[in-house]
């Protein structure tokens, strides 16, 4: 090591010695085996990278040719459900599991729903067909009319919209439909000035009240499709107020973090009915902004 150029430098300096202790020290810290259990090996060819040796005599290799991208990428995509062992459990079954936020001073560490989504890249392509089924397929069978890709655990910055399916709940009837679309590593490129009002309820937020937030009136918006096409085009009604929450999925938090006005869904559904309140009606700031955090034009 190193293999690649790197202008004048010898292949085995007290610098890349001084790198591989560090290794060393970082191998101990996590897996804390004692430092016993550890060798370090000068290898010319950089071609095996590590060895273990298993009790039962069985050893494993990481081989393969120098380059970066793959450790990097180890690094990067640490996600907090293994994708293949994903597929495998919900492949055959009717829908997977949502994930429930937490509330109150339930800590949130390791919820995956208070965590930014990573990229999808071509590693990911292999996946995502079974990926968007058991997304598209557990959004119908809760009757959801969008589905973020952290609310079945996976890291990922995939959403589904969709409100035109039958079984959808009454509220949503009135609304315009919104046709199926499929959303991947979306960017907000420009929004409106003018501004919505909706009651926003949620999949992952099952038992709480509806939380009243504003979003864009409109968007345009830059996204890779199912087929990791690039994608563009401009939302408005229902479709943006829809996006806008998947979005807010993927940036980490839910609308309950957002909104300061909070009512359960039959007194809601009462003062709809009384015209105290109207879905999608223009509003000021007065009301919190569920993409407050956001940056428009960024990267997620």
């Amino acid at each position: 090591h190193p293999k690649w150029k790197m202008g004048k430098k010898i292949s085995v300096d007290s610098a890349t010695l001084m790198n591989k202790i560090l290794e060393l020290i970082e191998a101990q810290k996590i897996f804390k085996y004692g430092f016993k259990k550890y060798e370090l090996i000068i290898h010319p060819q950089s071609l095996v990278h590590a060895i273990i040796k298993f009790k039962n005599g069985i050893t494993k290799l990481l081989y393969h040719e120098p380059d970066m991208t793959i450790p990097i990428s180890n690094a990067i995509f640490n996600f907090d459900v293994n994708i293949s062992d994903f597929i495998q459990e919900y492949r055959d079954k009717d829908q997977a599991p949502i994930l429930q936020g937490l509330f109150g001073n339930a800590s949130r560490d390791h919820n995956v729903l208070y965590k930014k989504c990573l990229p999808v890249t071509d590693f990911h392509k292999v996946h995502l067909k079974d990926i968007l089924d058991i997304m598209y397929k557990t959004m119908m069978a809760e009757h959801g009319i969008g589905i973020a890709a952290n609310q079945v655990g996976l890291n990922l910055q995939i959403f589904i919209i969709e409100s035109n399916h039958e079984d959808s709940e009454a509220r949503y009837k009135n609304i315009l439909d919104v046709k199926k679309q499929v959303f991947i590593n979306p960017k907000i490129k420009s929004a409106s000035k003018k501004l919505t009002n909706f009651w926003h309820g949620c999949l992952s937020a099952k038992g709480q009240f509806r939380g009243q937030v504003s979003t864009y009136e409109s968007i345009f918006y830059e996204a890779l499709d199912e087929n990791l096409n690039k994608v563009s085009g401009k939302l408005d009604g229902m479709a943006a107020v829809i996006f806008q929450h998947e979005f807010r999925h993927l940036l980490s938090n839910l609308y309950v973090d957002y909104a300061t006005k909070l009512l359960d869904t039959e007194a809601l559904n009462a003062e709809l009915e009384n015209g105290n309140y109207d879905d999608l009606d223009e509003c000021d700031n007065s009301i919190p902004h569920l993409l407050s955090d956001y940056k428009i034009g960024s990267a997620i």
